[in-house]
């Protein structure tokens, strides 16, 4: 899709949506700042139950490729590529851990970023516990976002609150409007989404 959008001269945004929160820009500005030292490790988890009957086609692998994993697991892993560039290594585990589906009910994986970032992202929907944990670790601190869909971002010395728009999605939307009609440049434009893509694929060809 992103050869085709480069032949045909043609604008190609993903919407891995969260890359519009207030507090996750703000934490990409926080960190190049150094307030938490040098980042060594970032840790995002999404753990809830199976998805709702209208969303059963995600349980589909034809559909879907695969299950939490690619459904919240995704939106993850694009956080941390959105704070740490491109990946240059990722491995992972899937498991059904309870449910007997054709997509995993559990993900876990292993990233590895450029100047010895490593990144584990969590995912899985056989837990009747929510949790939407993300944070960053540095040789001086840490910076929490937890939960990664609020507005609360704390760091050493400083806390905000960053509520995004009711609509979540809107902030991207505009992103991609204003490209279209302005020629601004996107906050997941296509080639950059792609290493999500990437990560994932490395996860399901290692099983």
């Amino acid at each position: 899709m992103v050869e085709e959008a480069e032949r045909a001269g043609k604008l190609f945004g993903v919407a891995y949506y969260r890359r519009g929160y207030p507090k996750l820009q703000r934490a990409k500005e926080l960190i190049a700042s150094g307030v938490i030292g040098k980042p060594l490790f970032v840790e995002g988890m999404y753990h809830g139950w199976l998805e709702s009957e209208e969303r059963g086609w995600l349980q589909d692998p034809k559909f879907a490729g695969g299950g939490p994993l690619y459904d919240v697991g995704s939106h993850r892993i694009d956080a941390c590529n959105y704070l740490f560039g491109k990946p240059e290594r990722a491995v992972g585990l899937r498991s059904n851990a309870l449910h007997e589906l054709k997509v995993e009910d559990s993900a876990t994986v292993l990233i590895g970023y450029a100047g010895g970032v490593h990144a584990v992202v969590d995912a899985r929907w056989n837990s009747h516990v929510v949790r939407d944990e993300f944070r960053v670790v540095g040789t001086d601190g840490e910076m929490v976002l937890t939960p990664l869909n609020g507005a609360s971002i704390r760091w050493p010395g400083g806390e905000d609150e960053l509520p995004t728009e009711t609509l979540r999605h809107l902030p991207i939307i505009r992103n991609f409007v204003a490209g279209v009609l302005d020629g601004g440049s996107l906050i997941c434009a296509g080639d950059e989404a792609v290493w999500t893509d990437w990560v994932t694929e490395q996860v399901m060809q290692g099983l």
